[in-house]
């Protein structure tokens, strides 16, 4: 089955790292998963002002994009945009896994 990958990648307001994180974790993870996309990784560049992550969903990227209406349309993330600290700017791409092998292999 074909997995999609977007990668999305936050600049966020000086200093606001630990902020940002602390209102992403408990919330969007949780409302992406019910509509089927899965978190890979998130990661916080805390001296870049930068929060990066990875969002994966089963299937090409058609019904990537279809899944993310119901979830951009979804109650839970409507309430949790309306507390959610700014964003400078946002970069959103759909990516390609590029497969490789162990060190040394």
């Amino acid at each position: 089955m074909t997995r999609t990958l977007q990668l999305r990648r936050y600049e966020l307001a000086p200093g606001g790292g630990a902020e940002f994180v602390a209102w992403w974790a408990p919330r969007i993870p949780q409302v992406r998963a019910a509509h089927g996309f899965r978190v890979v990784s998130a990661m916080l560049h805390d001296a870049g002002d930068e929060f990066t992550w990875t969002v994966a969903y089963d299937g090409d990227e058609a019904a990537f994009r279809a899944a993310e209406e119901g979830y951009v349309q979804d109650p839970r993330r409507i309430a949790a945009f309306e507390v959610a600290p700014p964003l400078r700017r946002q970069h959103i791409a759909f990516v390609t896994e590029v497969p490789f092998g162990a060190p040394g292999s």
